[in-house]
């Protein structure tokens, strides 16, 4: 088994990528960095994560954890023109 934790430095950031791989995703896809009090997060090449996973993942965190977090999706163009996406993840506070 894969393990999801591995060298991540937040709890945030690893149980993200844990709920990502439970979807399909493999952590070696991901680039995850930090970004004042936020993360970045883009998966291989630029592809989107679907909004049905992104709400499981806002989901568990609710449930789980009572804590809300925003999963922001942004898209660019890349210099090839082709459609990417990122995110910015991070805990509302209340």
């Amino acid at each position: 088994m894969v393990e999801y934790s591995y060298s991540h430095k937040t709890p945030l950031e690893a149980k993200i990528l844990l709920l990502l791989g439970m979807c399909g995703a493999m952590p070696s896809e991901f680039s995850y960095h930090n970004w004042g009090d936020n993360r970045t997060l883009r998966w291989k090449g630029g592809r989107r994560i679907h909004k049905d996973i992104r709400d499981y993942v806002k989901m568990v965190f609710v449930a789980e954890h009572n804590q809300v977090i925003r999963f922001a999706e942004f898209s660019y163009r890349n210099r090839s023109d082709r459609r990417c996406y990122r995110y910015i993840i991070s805990p509302l506070k209340n």
